[in-house]
C-alpha cells in the first residue's frame, strides 16, 4: 500500500485515474491560459 492511502482493487485504481484525468483535460480546457499565467507568475524571479 502506498503511504495513507485507501486500499482500492485495480479496477476501482484505474477508474479514479480515468475520472481524474477527464478532470484534469477539462479544468485544462476552461482555464488553460489562466494556469499558464499563474505558473509563469510562480517562477518569475523575485526582486
Amino acid at each position: 500500500m502506498c503511504g495513507d492511502a485507501v486500499a482500492l482493487t485495480p479496477d476501482q485504481a484505474l477508474a479514479v485515474f480515468e475520472l481524474l484525468t477527464e478532470l484534469r483535460d477539462k479544468i485544462w480546457l476552461c482555464y488553460a491560459l489562466d494556469i499558464q499565467q499563474e505558473i509563469q507568475n510562480l517562477n518569475a524571479p523575485t526582486d
